[in-house]
């Protein structure tokens, strides 16, 4: 359980966002403090985050021996200033969708207007697109005052059920798919979770791998026949699909247009 979960791990350290490392340690500190036995949970994760290190550090060197590409350089991603254009860009997001709202507050502009509306609200070319950056300030946009306090009463309500049940530490299971939820809703408020679906799979993986469940009939046994077979169908799947989408981006796109479009 330890190896496949420091495999995931890896994937969320090499995402290279900022916003998913920070949620990644604040979740985690409370499951651990969440946990009855948090020395043994502690032991685990320190296990989990320096096989997750290393795993990184080979694939970020075999992928700089096979591609003329530079390697991410995790330092500088992380000591960058607010200065940063993802950091500038997305105050600016924020900015025109708090415009947005202001325009029409009550019931706002509806469901899936964002991508329309917004042109007219627009102050920097590099702000194109159909989402702020943020599911609550779209929720506002959108919905209005009265669409998105509904909206927050339901994420309220989920709130409350945790520290309701705060106390239950033996369905595991159960804890896990709350910390996902949890997880993907603190990633929301700095981006819009349909962007990086990969997120979504690194964490419902790895916690699940990481917390499994105490019965063993529950558990899942990877020696069954209709478990591998369907992770190799699953597998093969999202491969091939990933390949019909890297052929047909790689024949719309050309270098030069990469070359020209990426400072902007």
């Amino acid at each position: 359980w330890l190896g496949a979960t420091a495999l995931i791990t890896s994937g969320l350290f090499l995402s290279y966002s900022r916003a998913a490392w920070m949620i990644a340690i604040v979740v985690v500190a409370l499951l651990v403090l969440q946990a009855g036995d948090w020395r043994n949970r502690v032991r685990q994760l320190f296990i989990i985050v320096m096989a997750a290190a290393l795993i990184s550090i080979v694939a970020l060197g075999i992928r700089s021996k096979l591609s003329d590409k530079p390697t991410l350089n995790v330092k500088d991603r992380v000591a960058e200033s607010a200065q940063s254009s993802s950091v500038t860009d997305r105050f600016a997001f924020w900015q025109e969708g708090a415009a947005m709202f202001a325009a029409r507050p009550l019931t706002g502009w509806g469901v899936g207007s964002y991508e329309n509306v917004h042109p007219a609200f627009q102050v920097s070319p590099v702000t194109a697109g159909n989402n702020p950056h943020s599911t609550l300030i779209q929720a506002f946009v959108e919905l209005g005052v009265i669409g998105a306090s509904l909206f927050m009463l339901a994420a309220a309500g989920f709130l409350r059920l945790l520290w309701l049940d705060r106390g239950n530490r033996q369905d595991r299971l159960l804890w896990s798919a709350r910390w996902v939820v949890l997880a993907i809703g603190l990633h929301s408020l700095v981006d819009l979770v349909s962007n990086y679906p990969v997120l979504l799979f690194v964490w419902a993986i790895a916690i699940a791998l990481a917390l499994p469940p105490l019965l063993k009939t529950d558990e899942f046994r990877l020696r069954l026949r209709r478990v591998w077979v369907s992770v190799i169908l699953v597998a093969g799947s999202l491969l091939a699909l990933t390949g019909a989408a890297f052929r047909l981006y790689d024949t719309s796109t050309t270098k030069l247009l990469i070359n020209l479009s990426a400072p902007y």
